[in-house]
């Protein structure tokens, strides 16, 4: 399988280095202009608000998987606009989308814990990539998570990516504070580095149905 990352930043590059350990990973473009990212993928000059050379290098070169993580994605709604094209919907899509933005104001007090969850989902199922405790990652799952996916199948939406949740904690009750499709580069790294799950294979359940069925996997420290 050839792939696209379409960023070097942080989050990018962290996830281009895990699925550079995949099995499926025949060869991986990266667009950067930095040497040295040589050693994890091809480096491309790619205008990817240029929808047309952006499709015409996919078609190229063989493109199944494309995947990007950062705010200026968003803002220009790079999503839609391939989601427009027909030959590029066998291409799977890691990208981040507007319409799961969301973020509440909450009144913060000094004892709050603050914890960070990113789920990968189709909008249907989802998974939960990170390492915390198992209890309170089961009342976030359930109490928060479970609701805003509900809440994307209500409204129609169909996103295939990350979702990037801020809790707060206070005593046992559990409160969203912002949802994003974009992950922030202090979790990126660790995330990513420690998980043993392939993620080339764990994109393509997310994108064929299966995601449920997969076991999420990470080292031992």
């Amino acid at each position: 399988m050839n792939l696209l990352v379409l960023s070097d930043n942080d989050v990018e590059l962290a996830i281009a280095k895990k699925m550079l350990e995949s099995h499926h990973c025949n060869k991986q473009f990266i667009v950067s202009q930095k040497s040295e990212n040589d050693g994890i993928g091809e480096r491309i000059d790619l205008d990817i608000n240029n929808v047309v050379e952006f499709a015409d290098f996919c078609l190229l070169n063989g493109i199944k998987l494309v995947v990007g993580n950062n705010k200026k994605l968003v803002e220009n709604n790079l999503l839609n606009k391939i989601e427009q094209i027909n030959s590029l919907s066998q291409i799977i899509k890691v990208l981040p989308s507007k319409e799961v933005e969301f973020a509440n104001d909450v009144l913060r007090q000094d004892d709050d814990l603050e914890i960070n969850i990113i789920a990968l989902t189709n909008s249907i199922d989802f998974k939960i990539i990170a390492q915390q405790n198992e209890n309170v990652i089961h009342k976030i799952e359930e109490e928060i998570i479970s609701p805003f996916i509900k809440n994307l199948q209500s409204k129609k939406i169909k996103y295939n990516g990350f979702l990037s949740f801020e809790v707060i904690k206070r005593s046992n009750n559990c409160t969203l504070s912002k949802v994003t499709s974009v992950i922030e580069n202090d979790l990126a790294e660790k995330i990513f580095s420690n998980l043993e799950t392939d993620l080339v294979s764990l994109f393509a359940a997310m994108d064929n149905g299966t995601l449920e069925d997969v076991n999420i996997e990470f080292y031992e420290n």
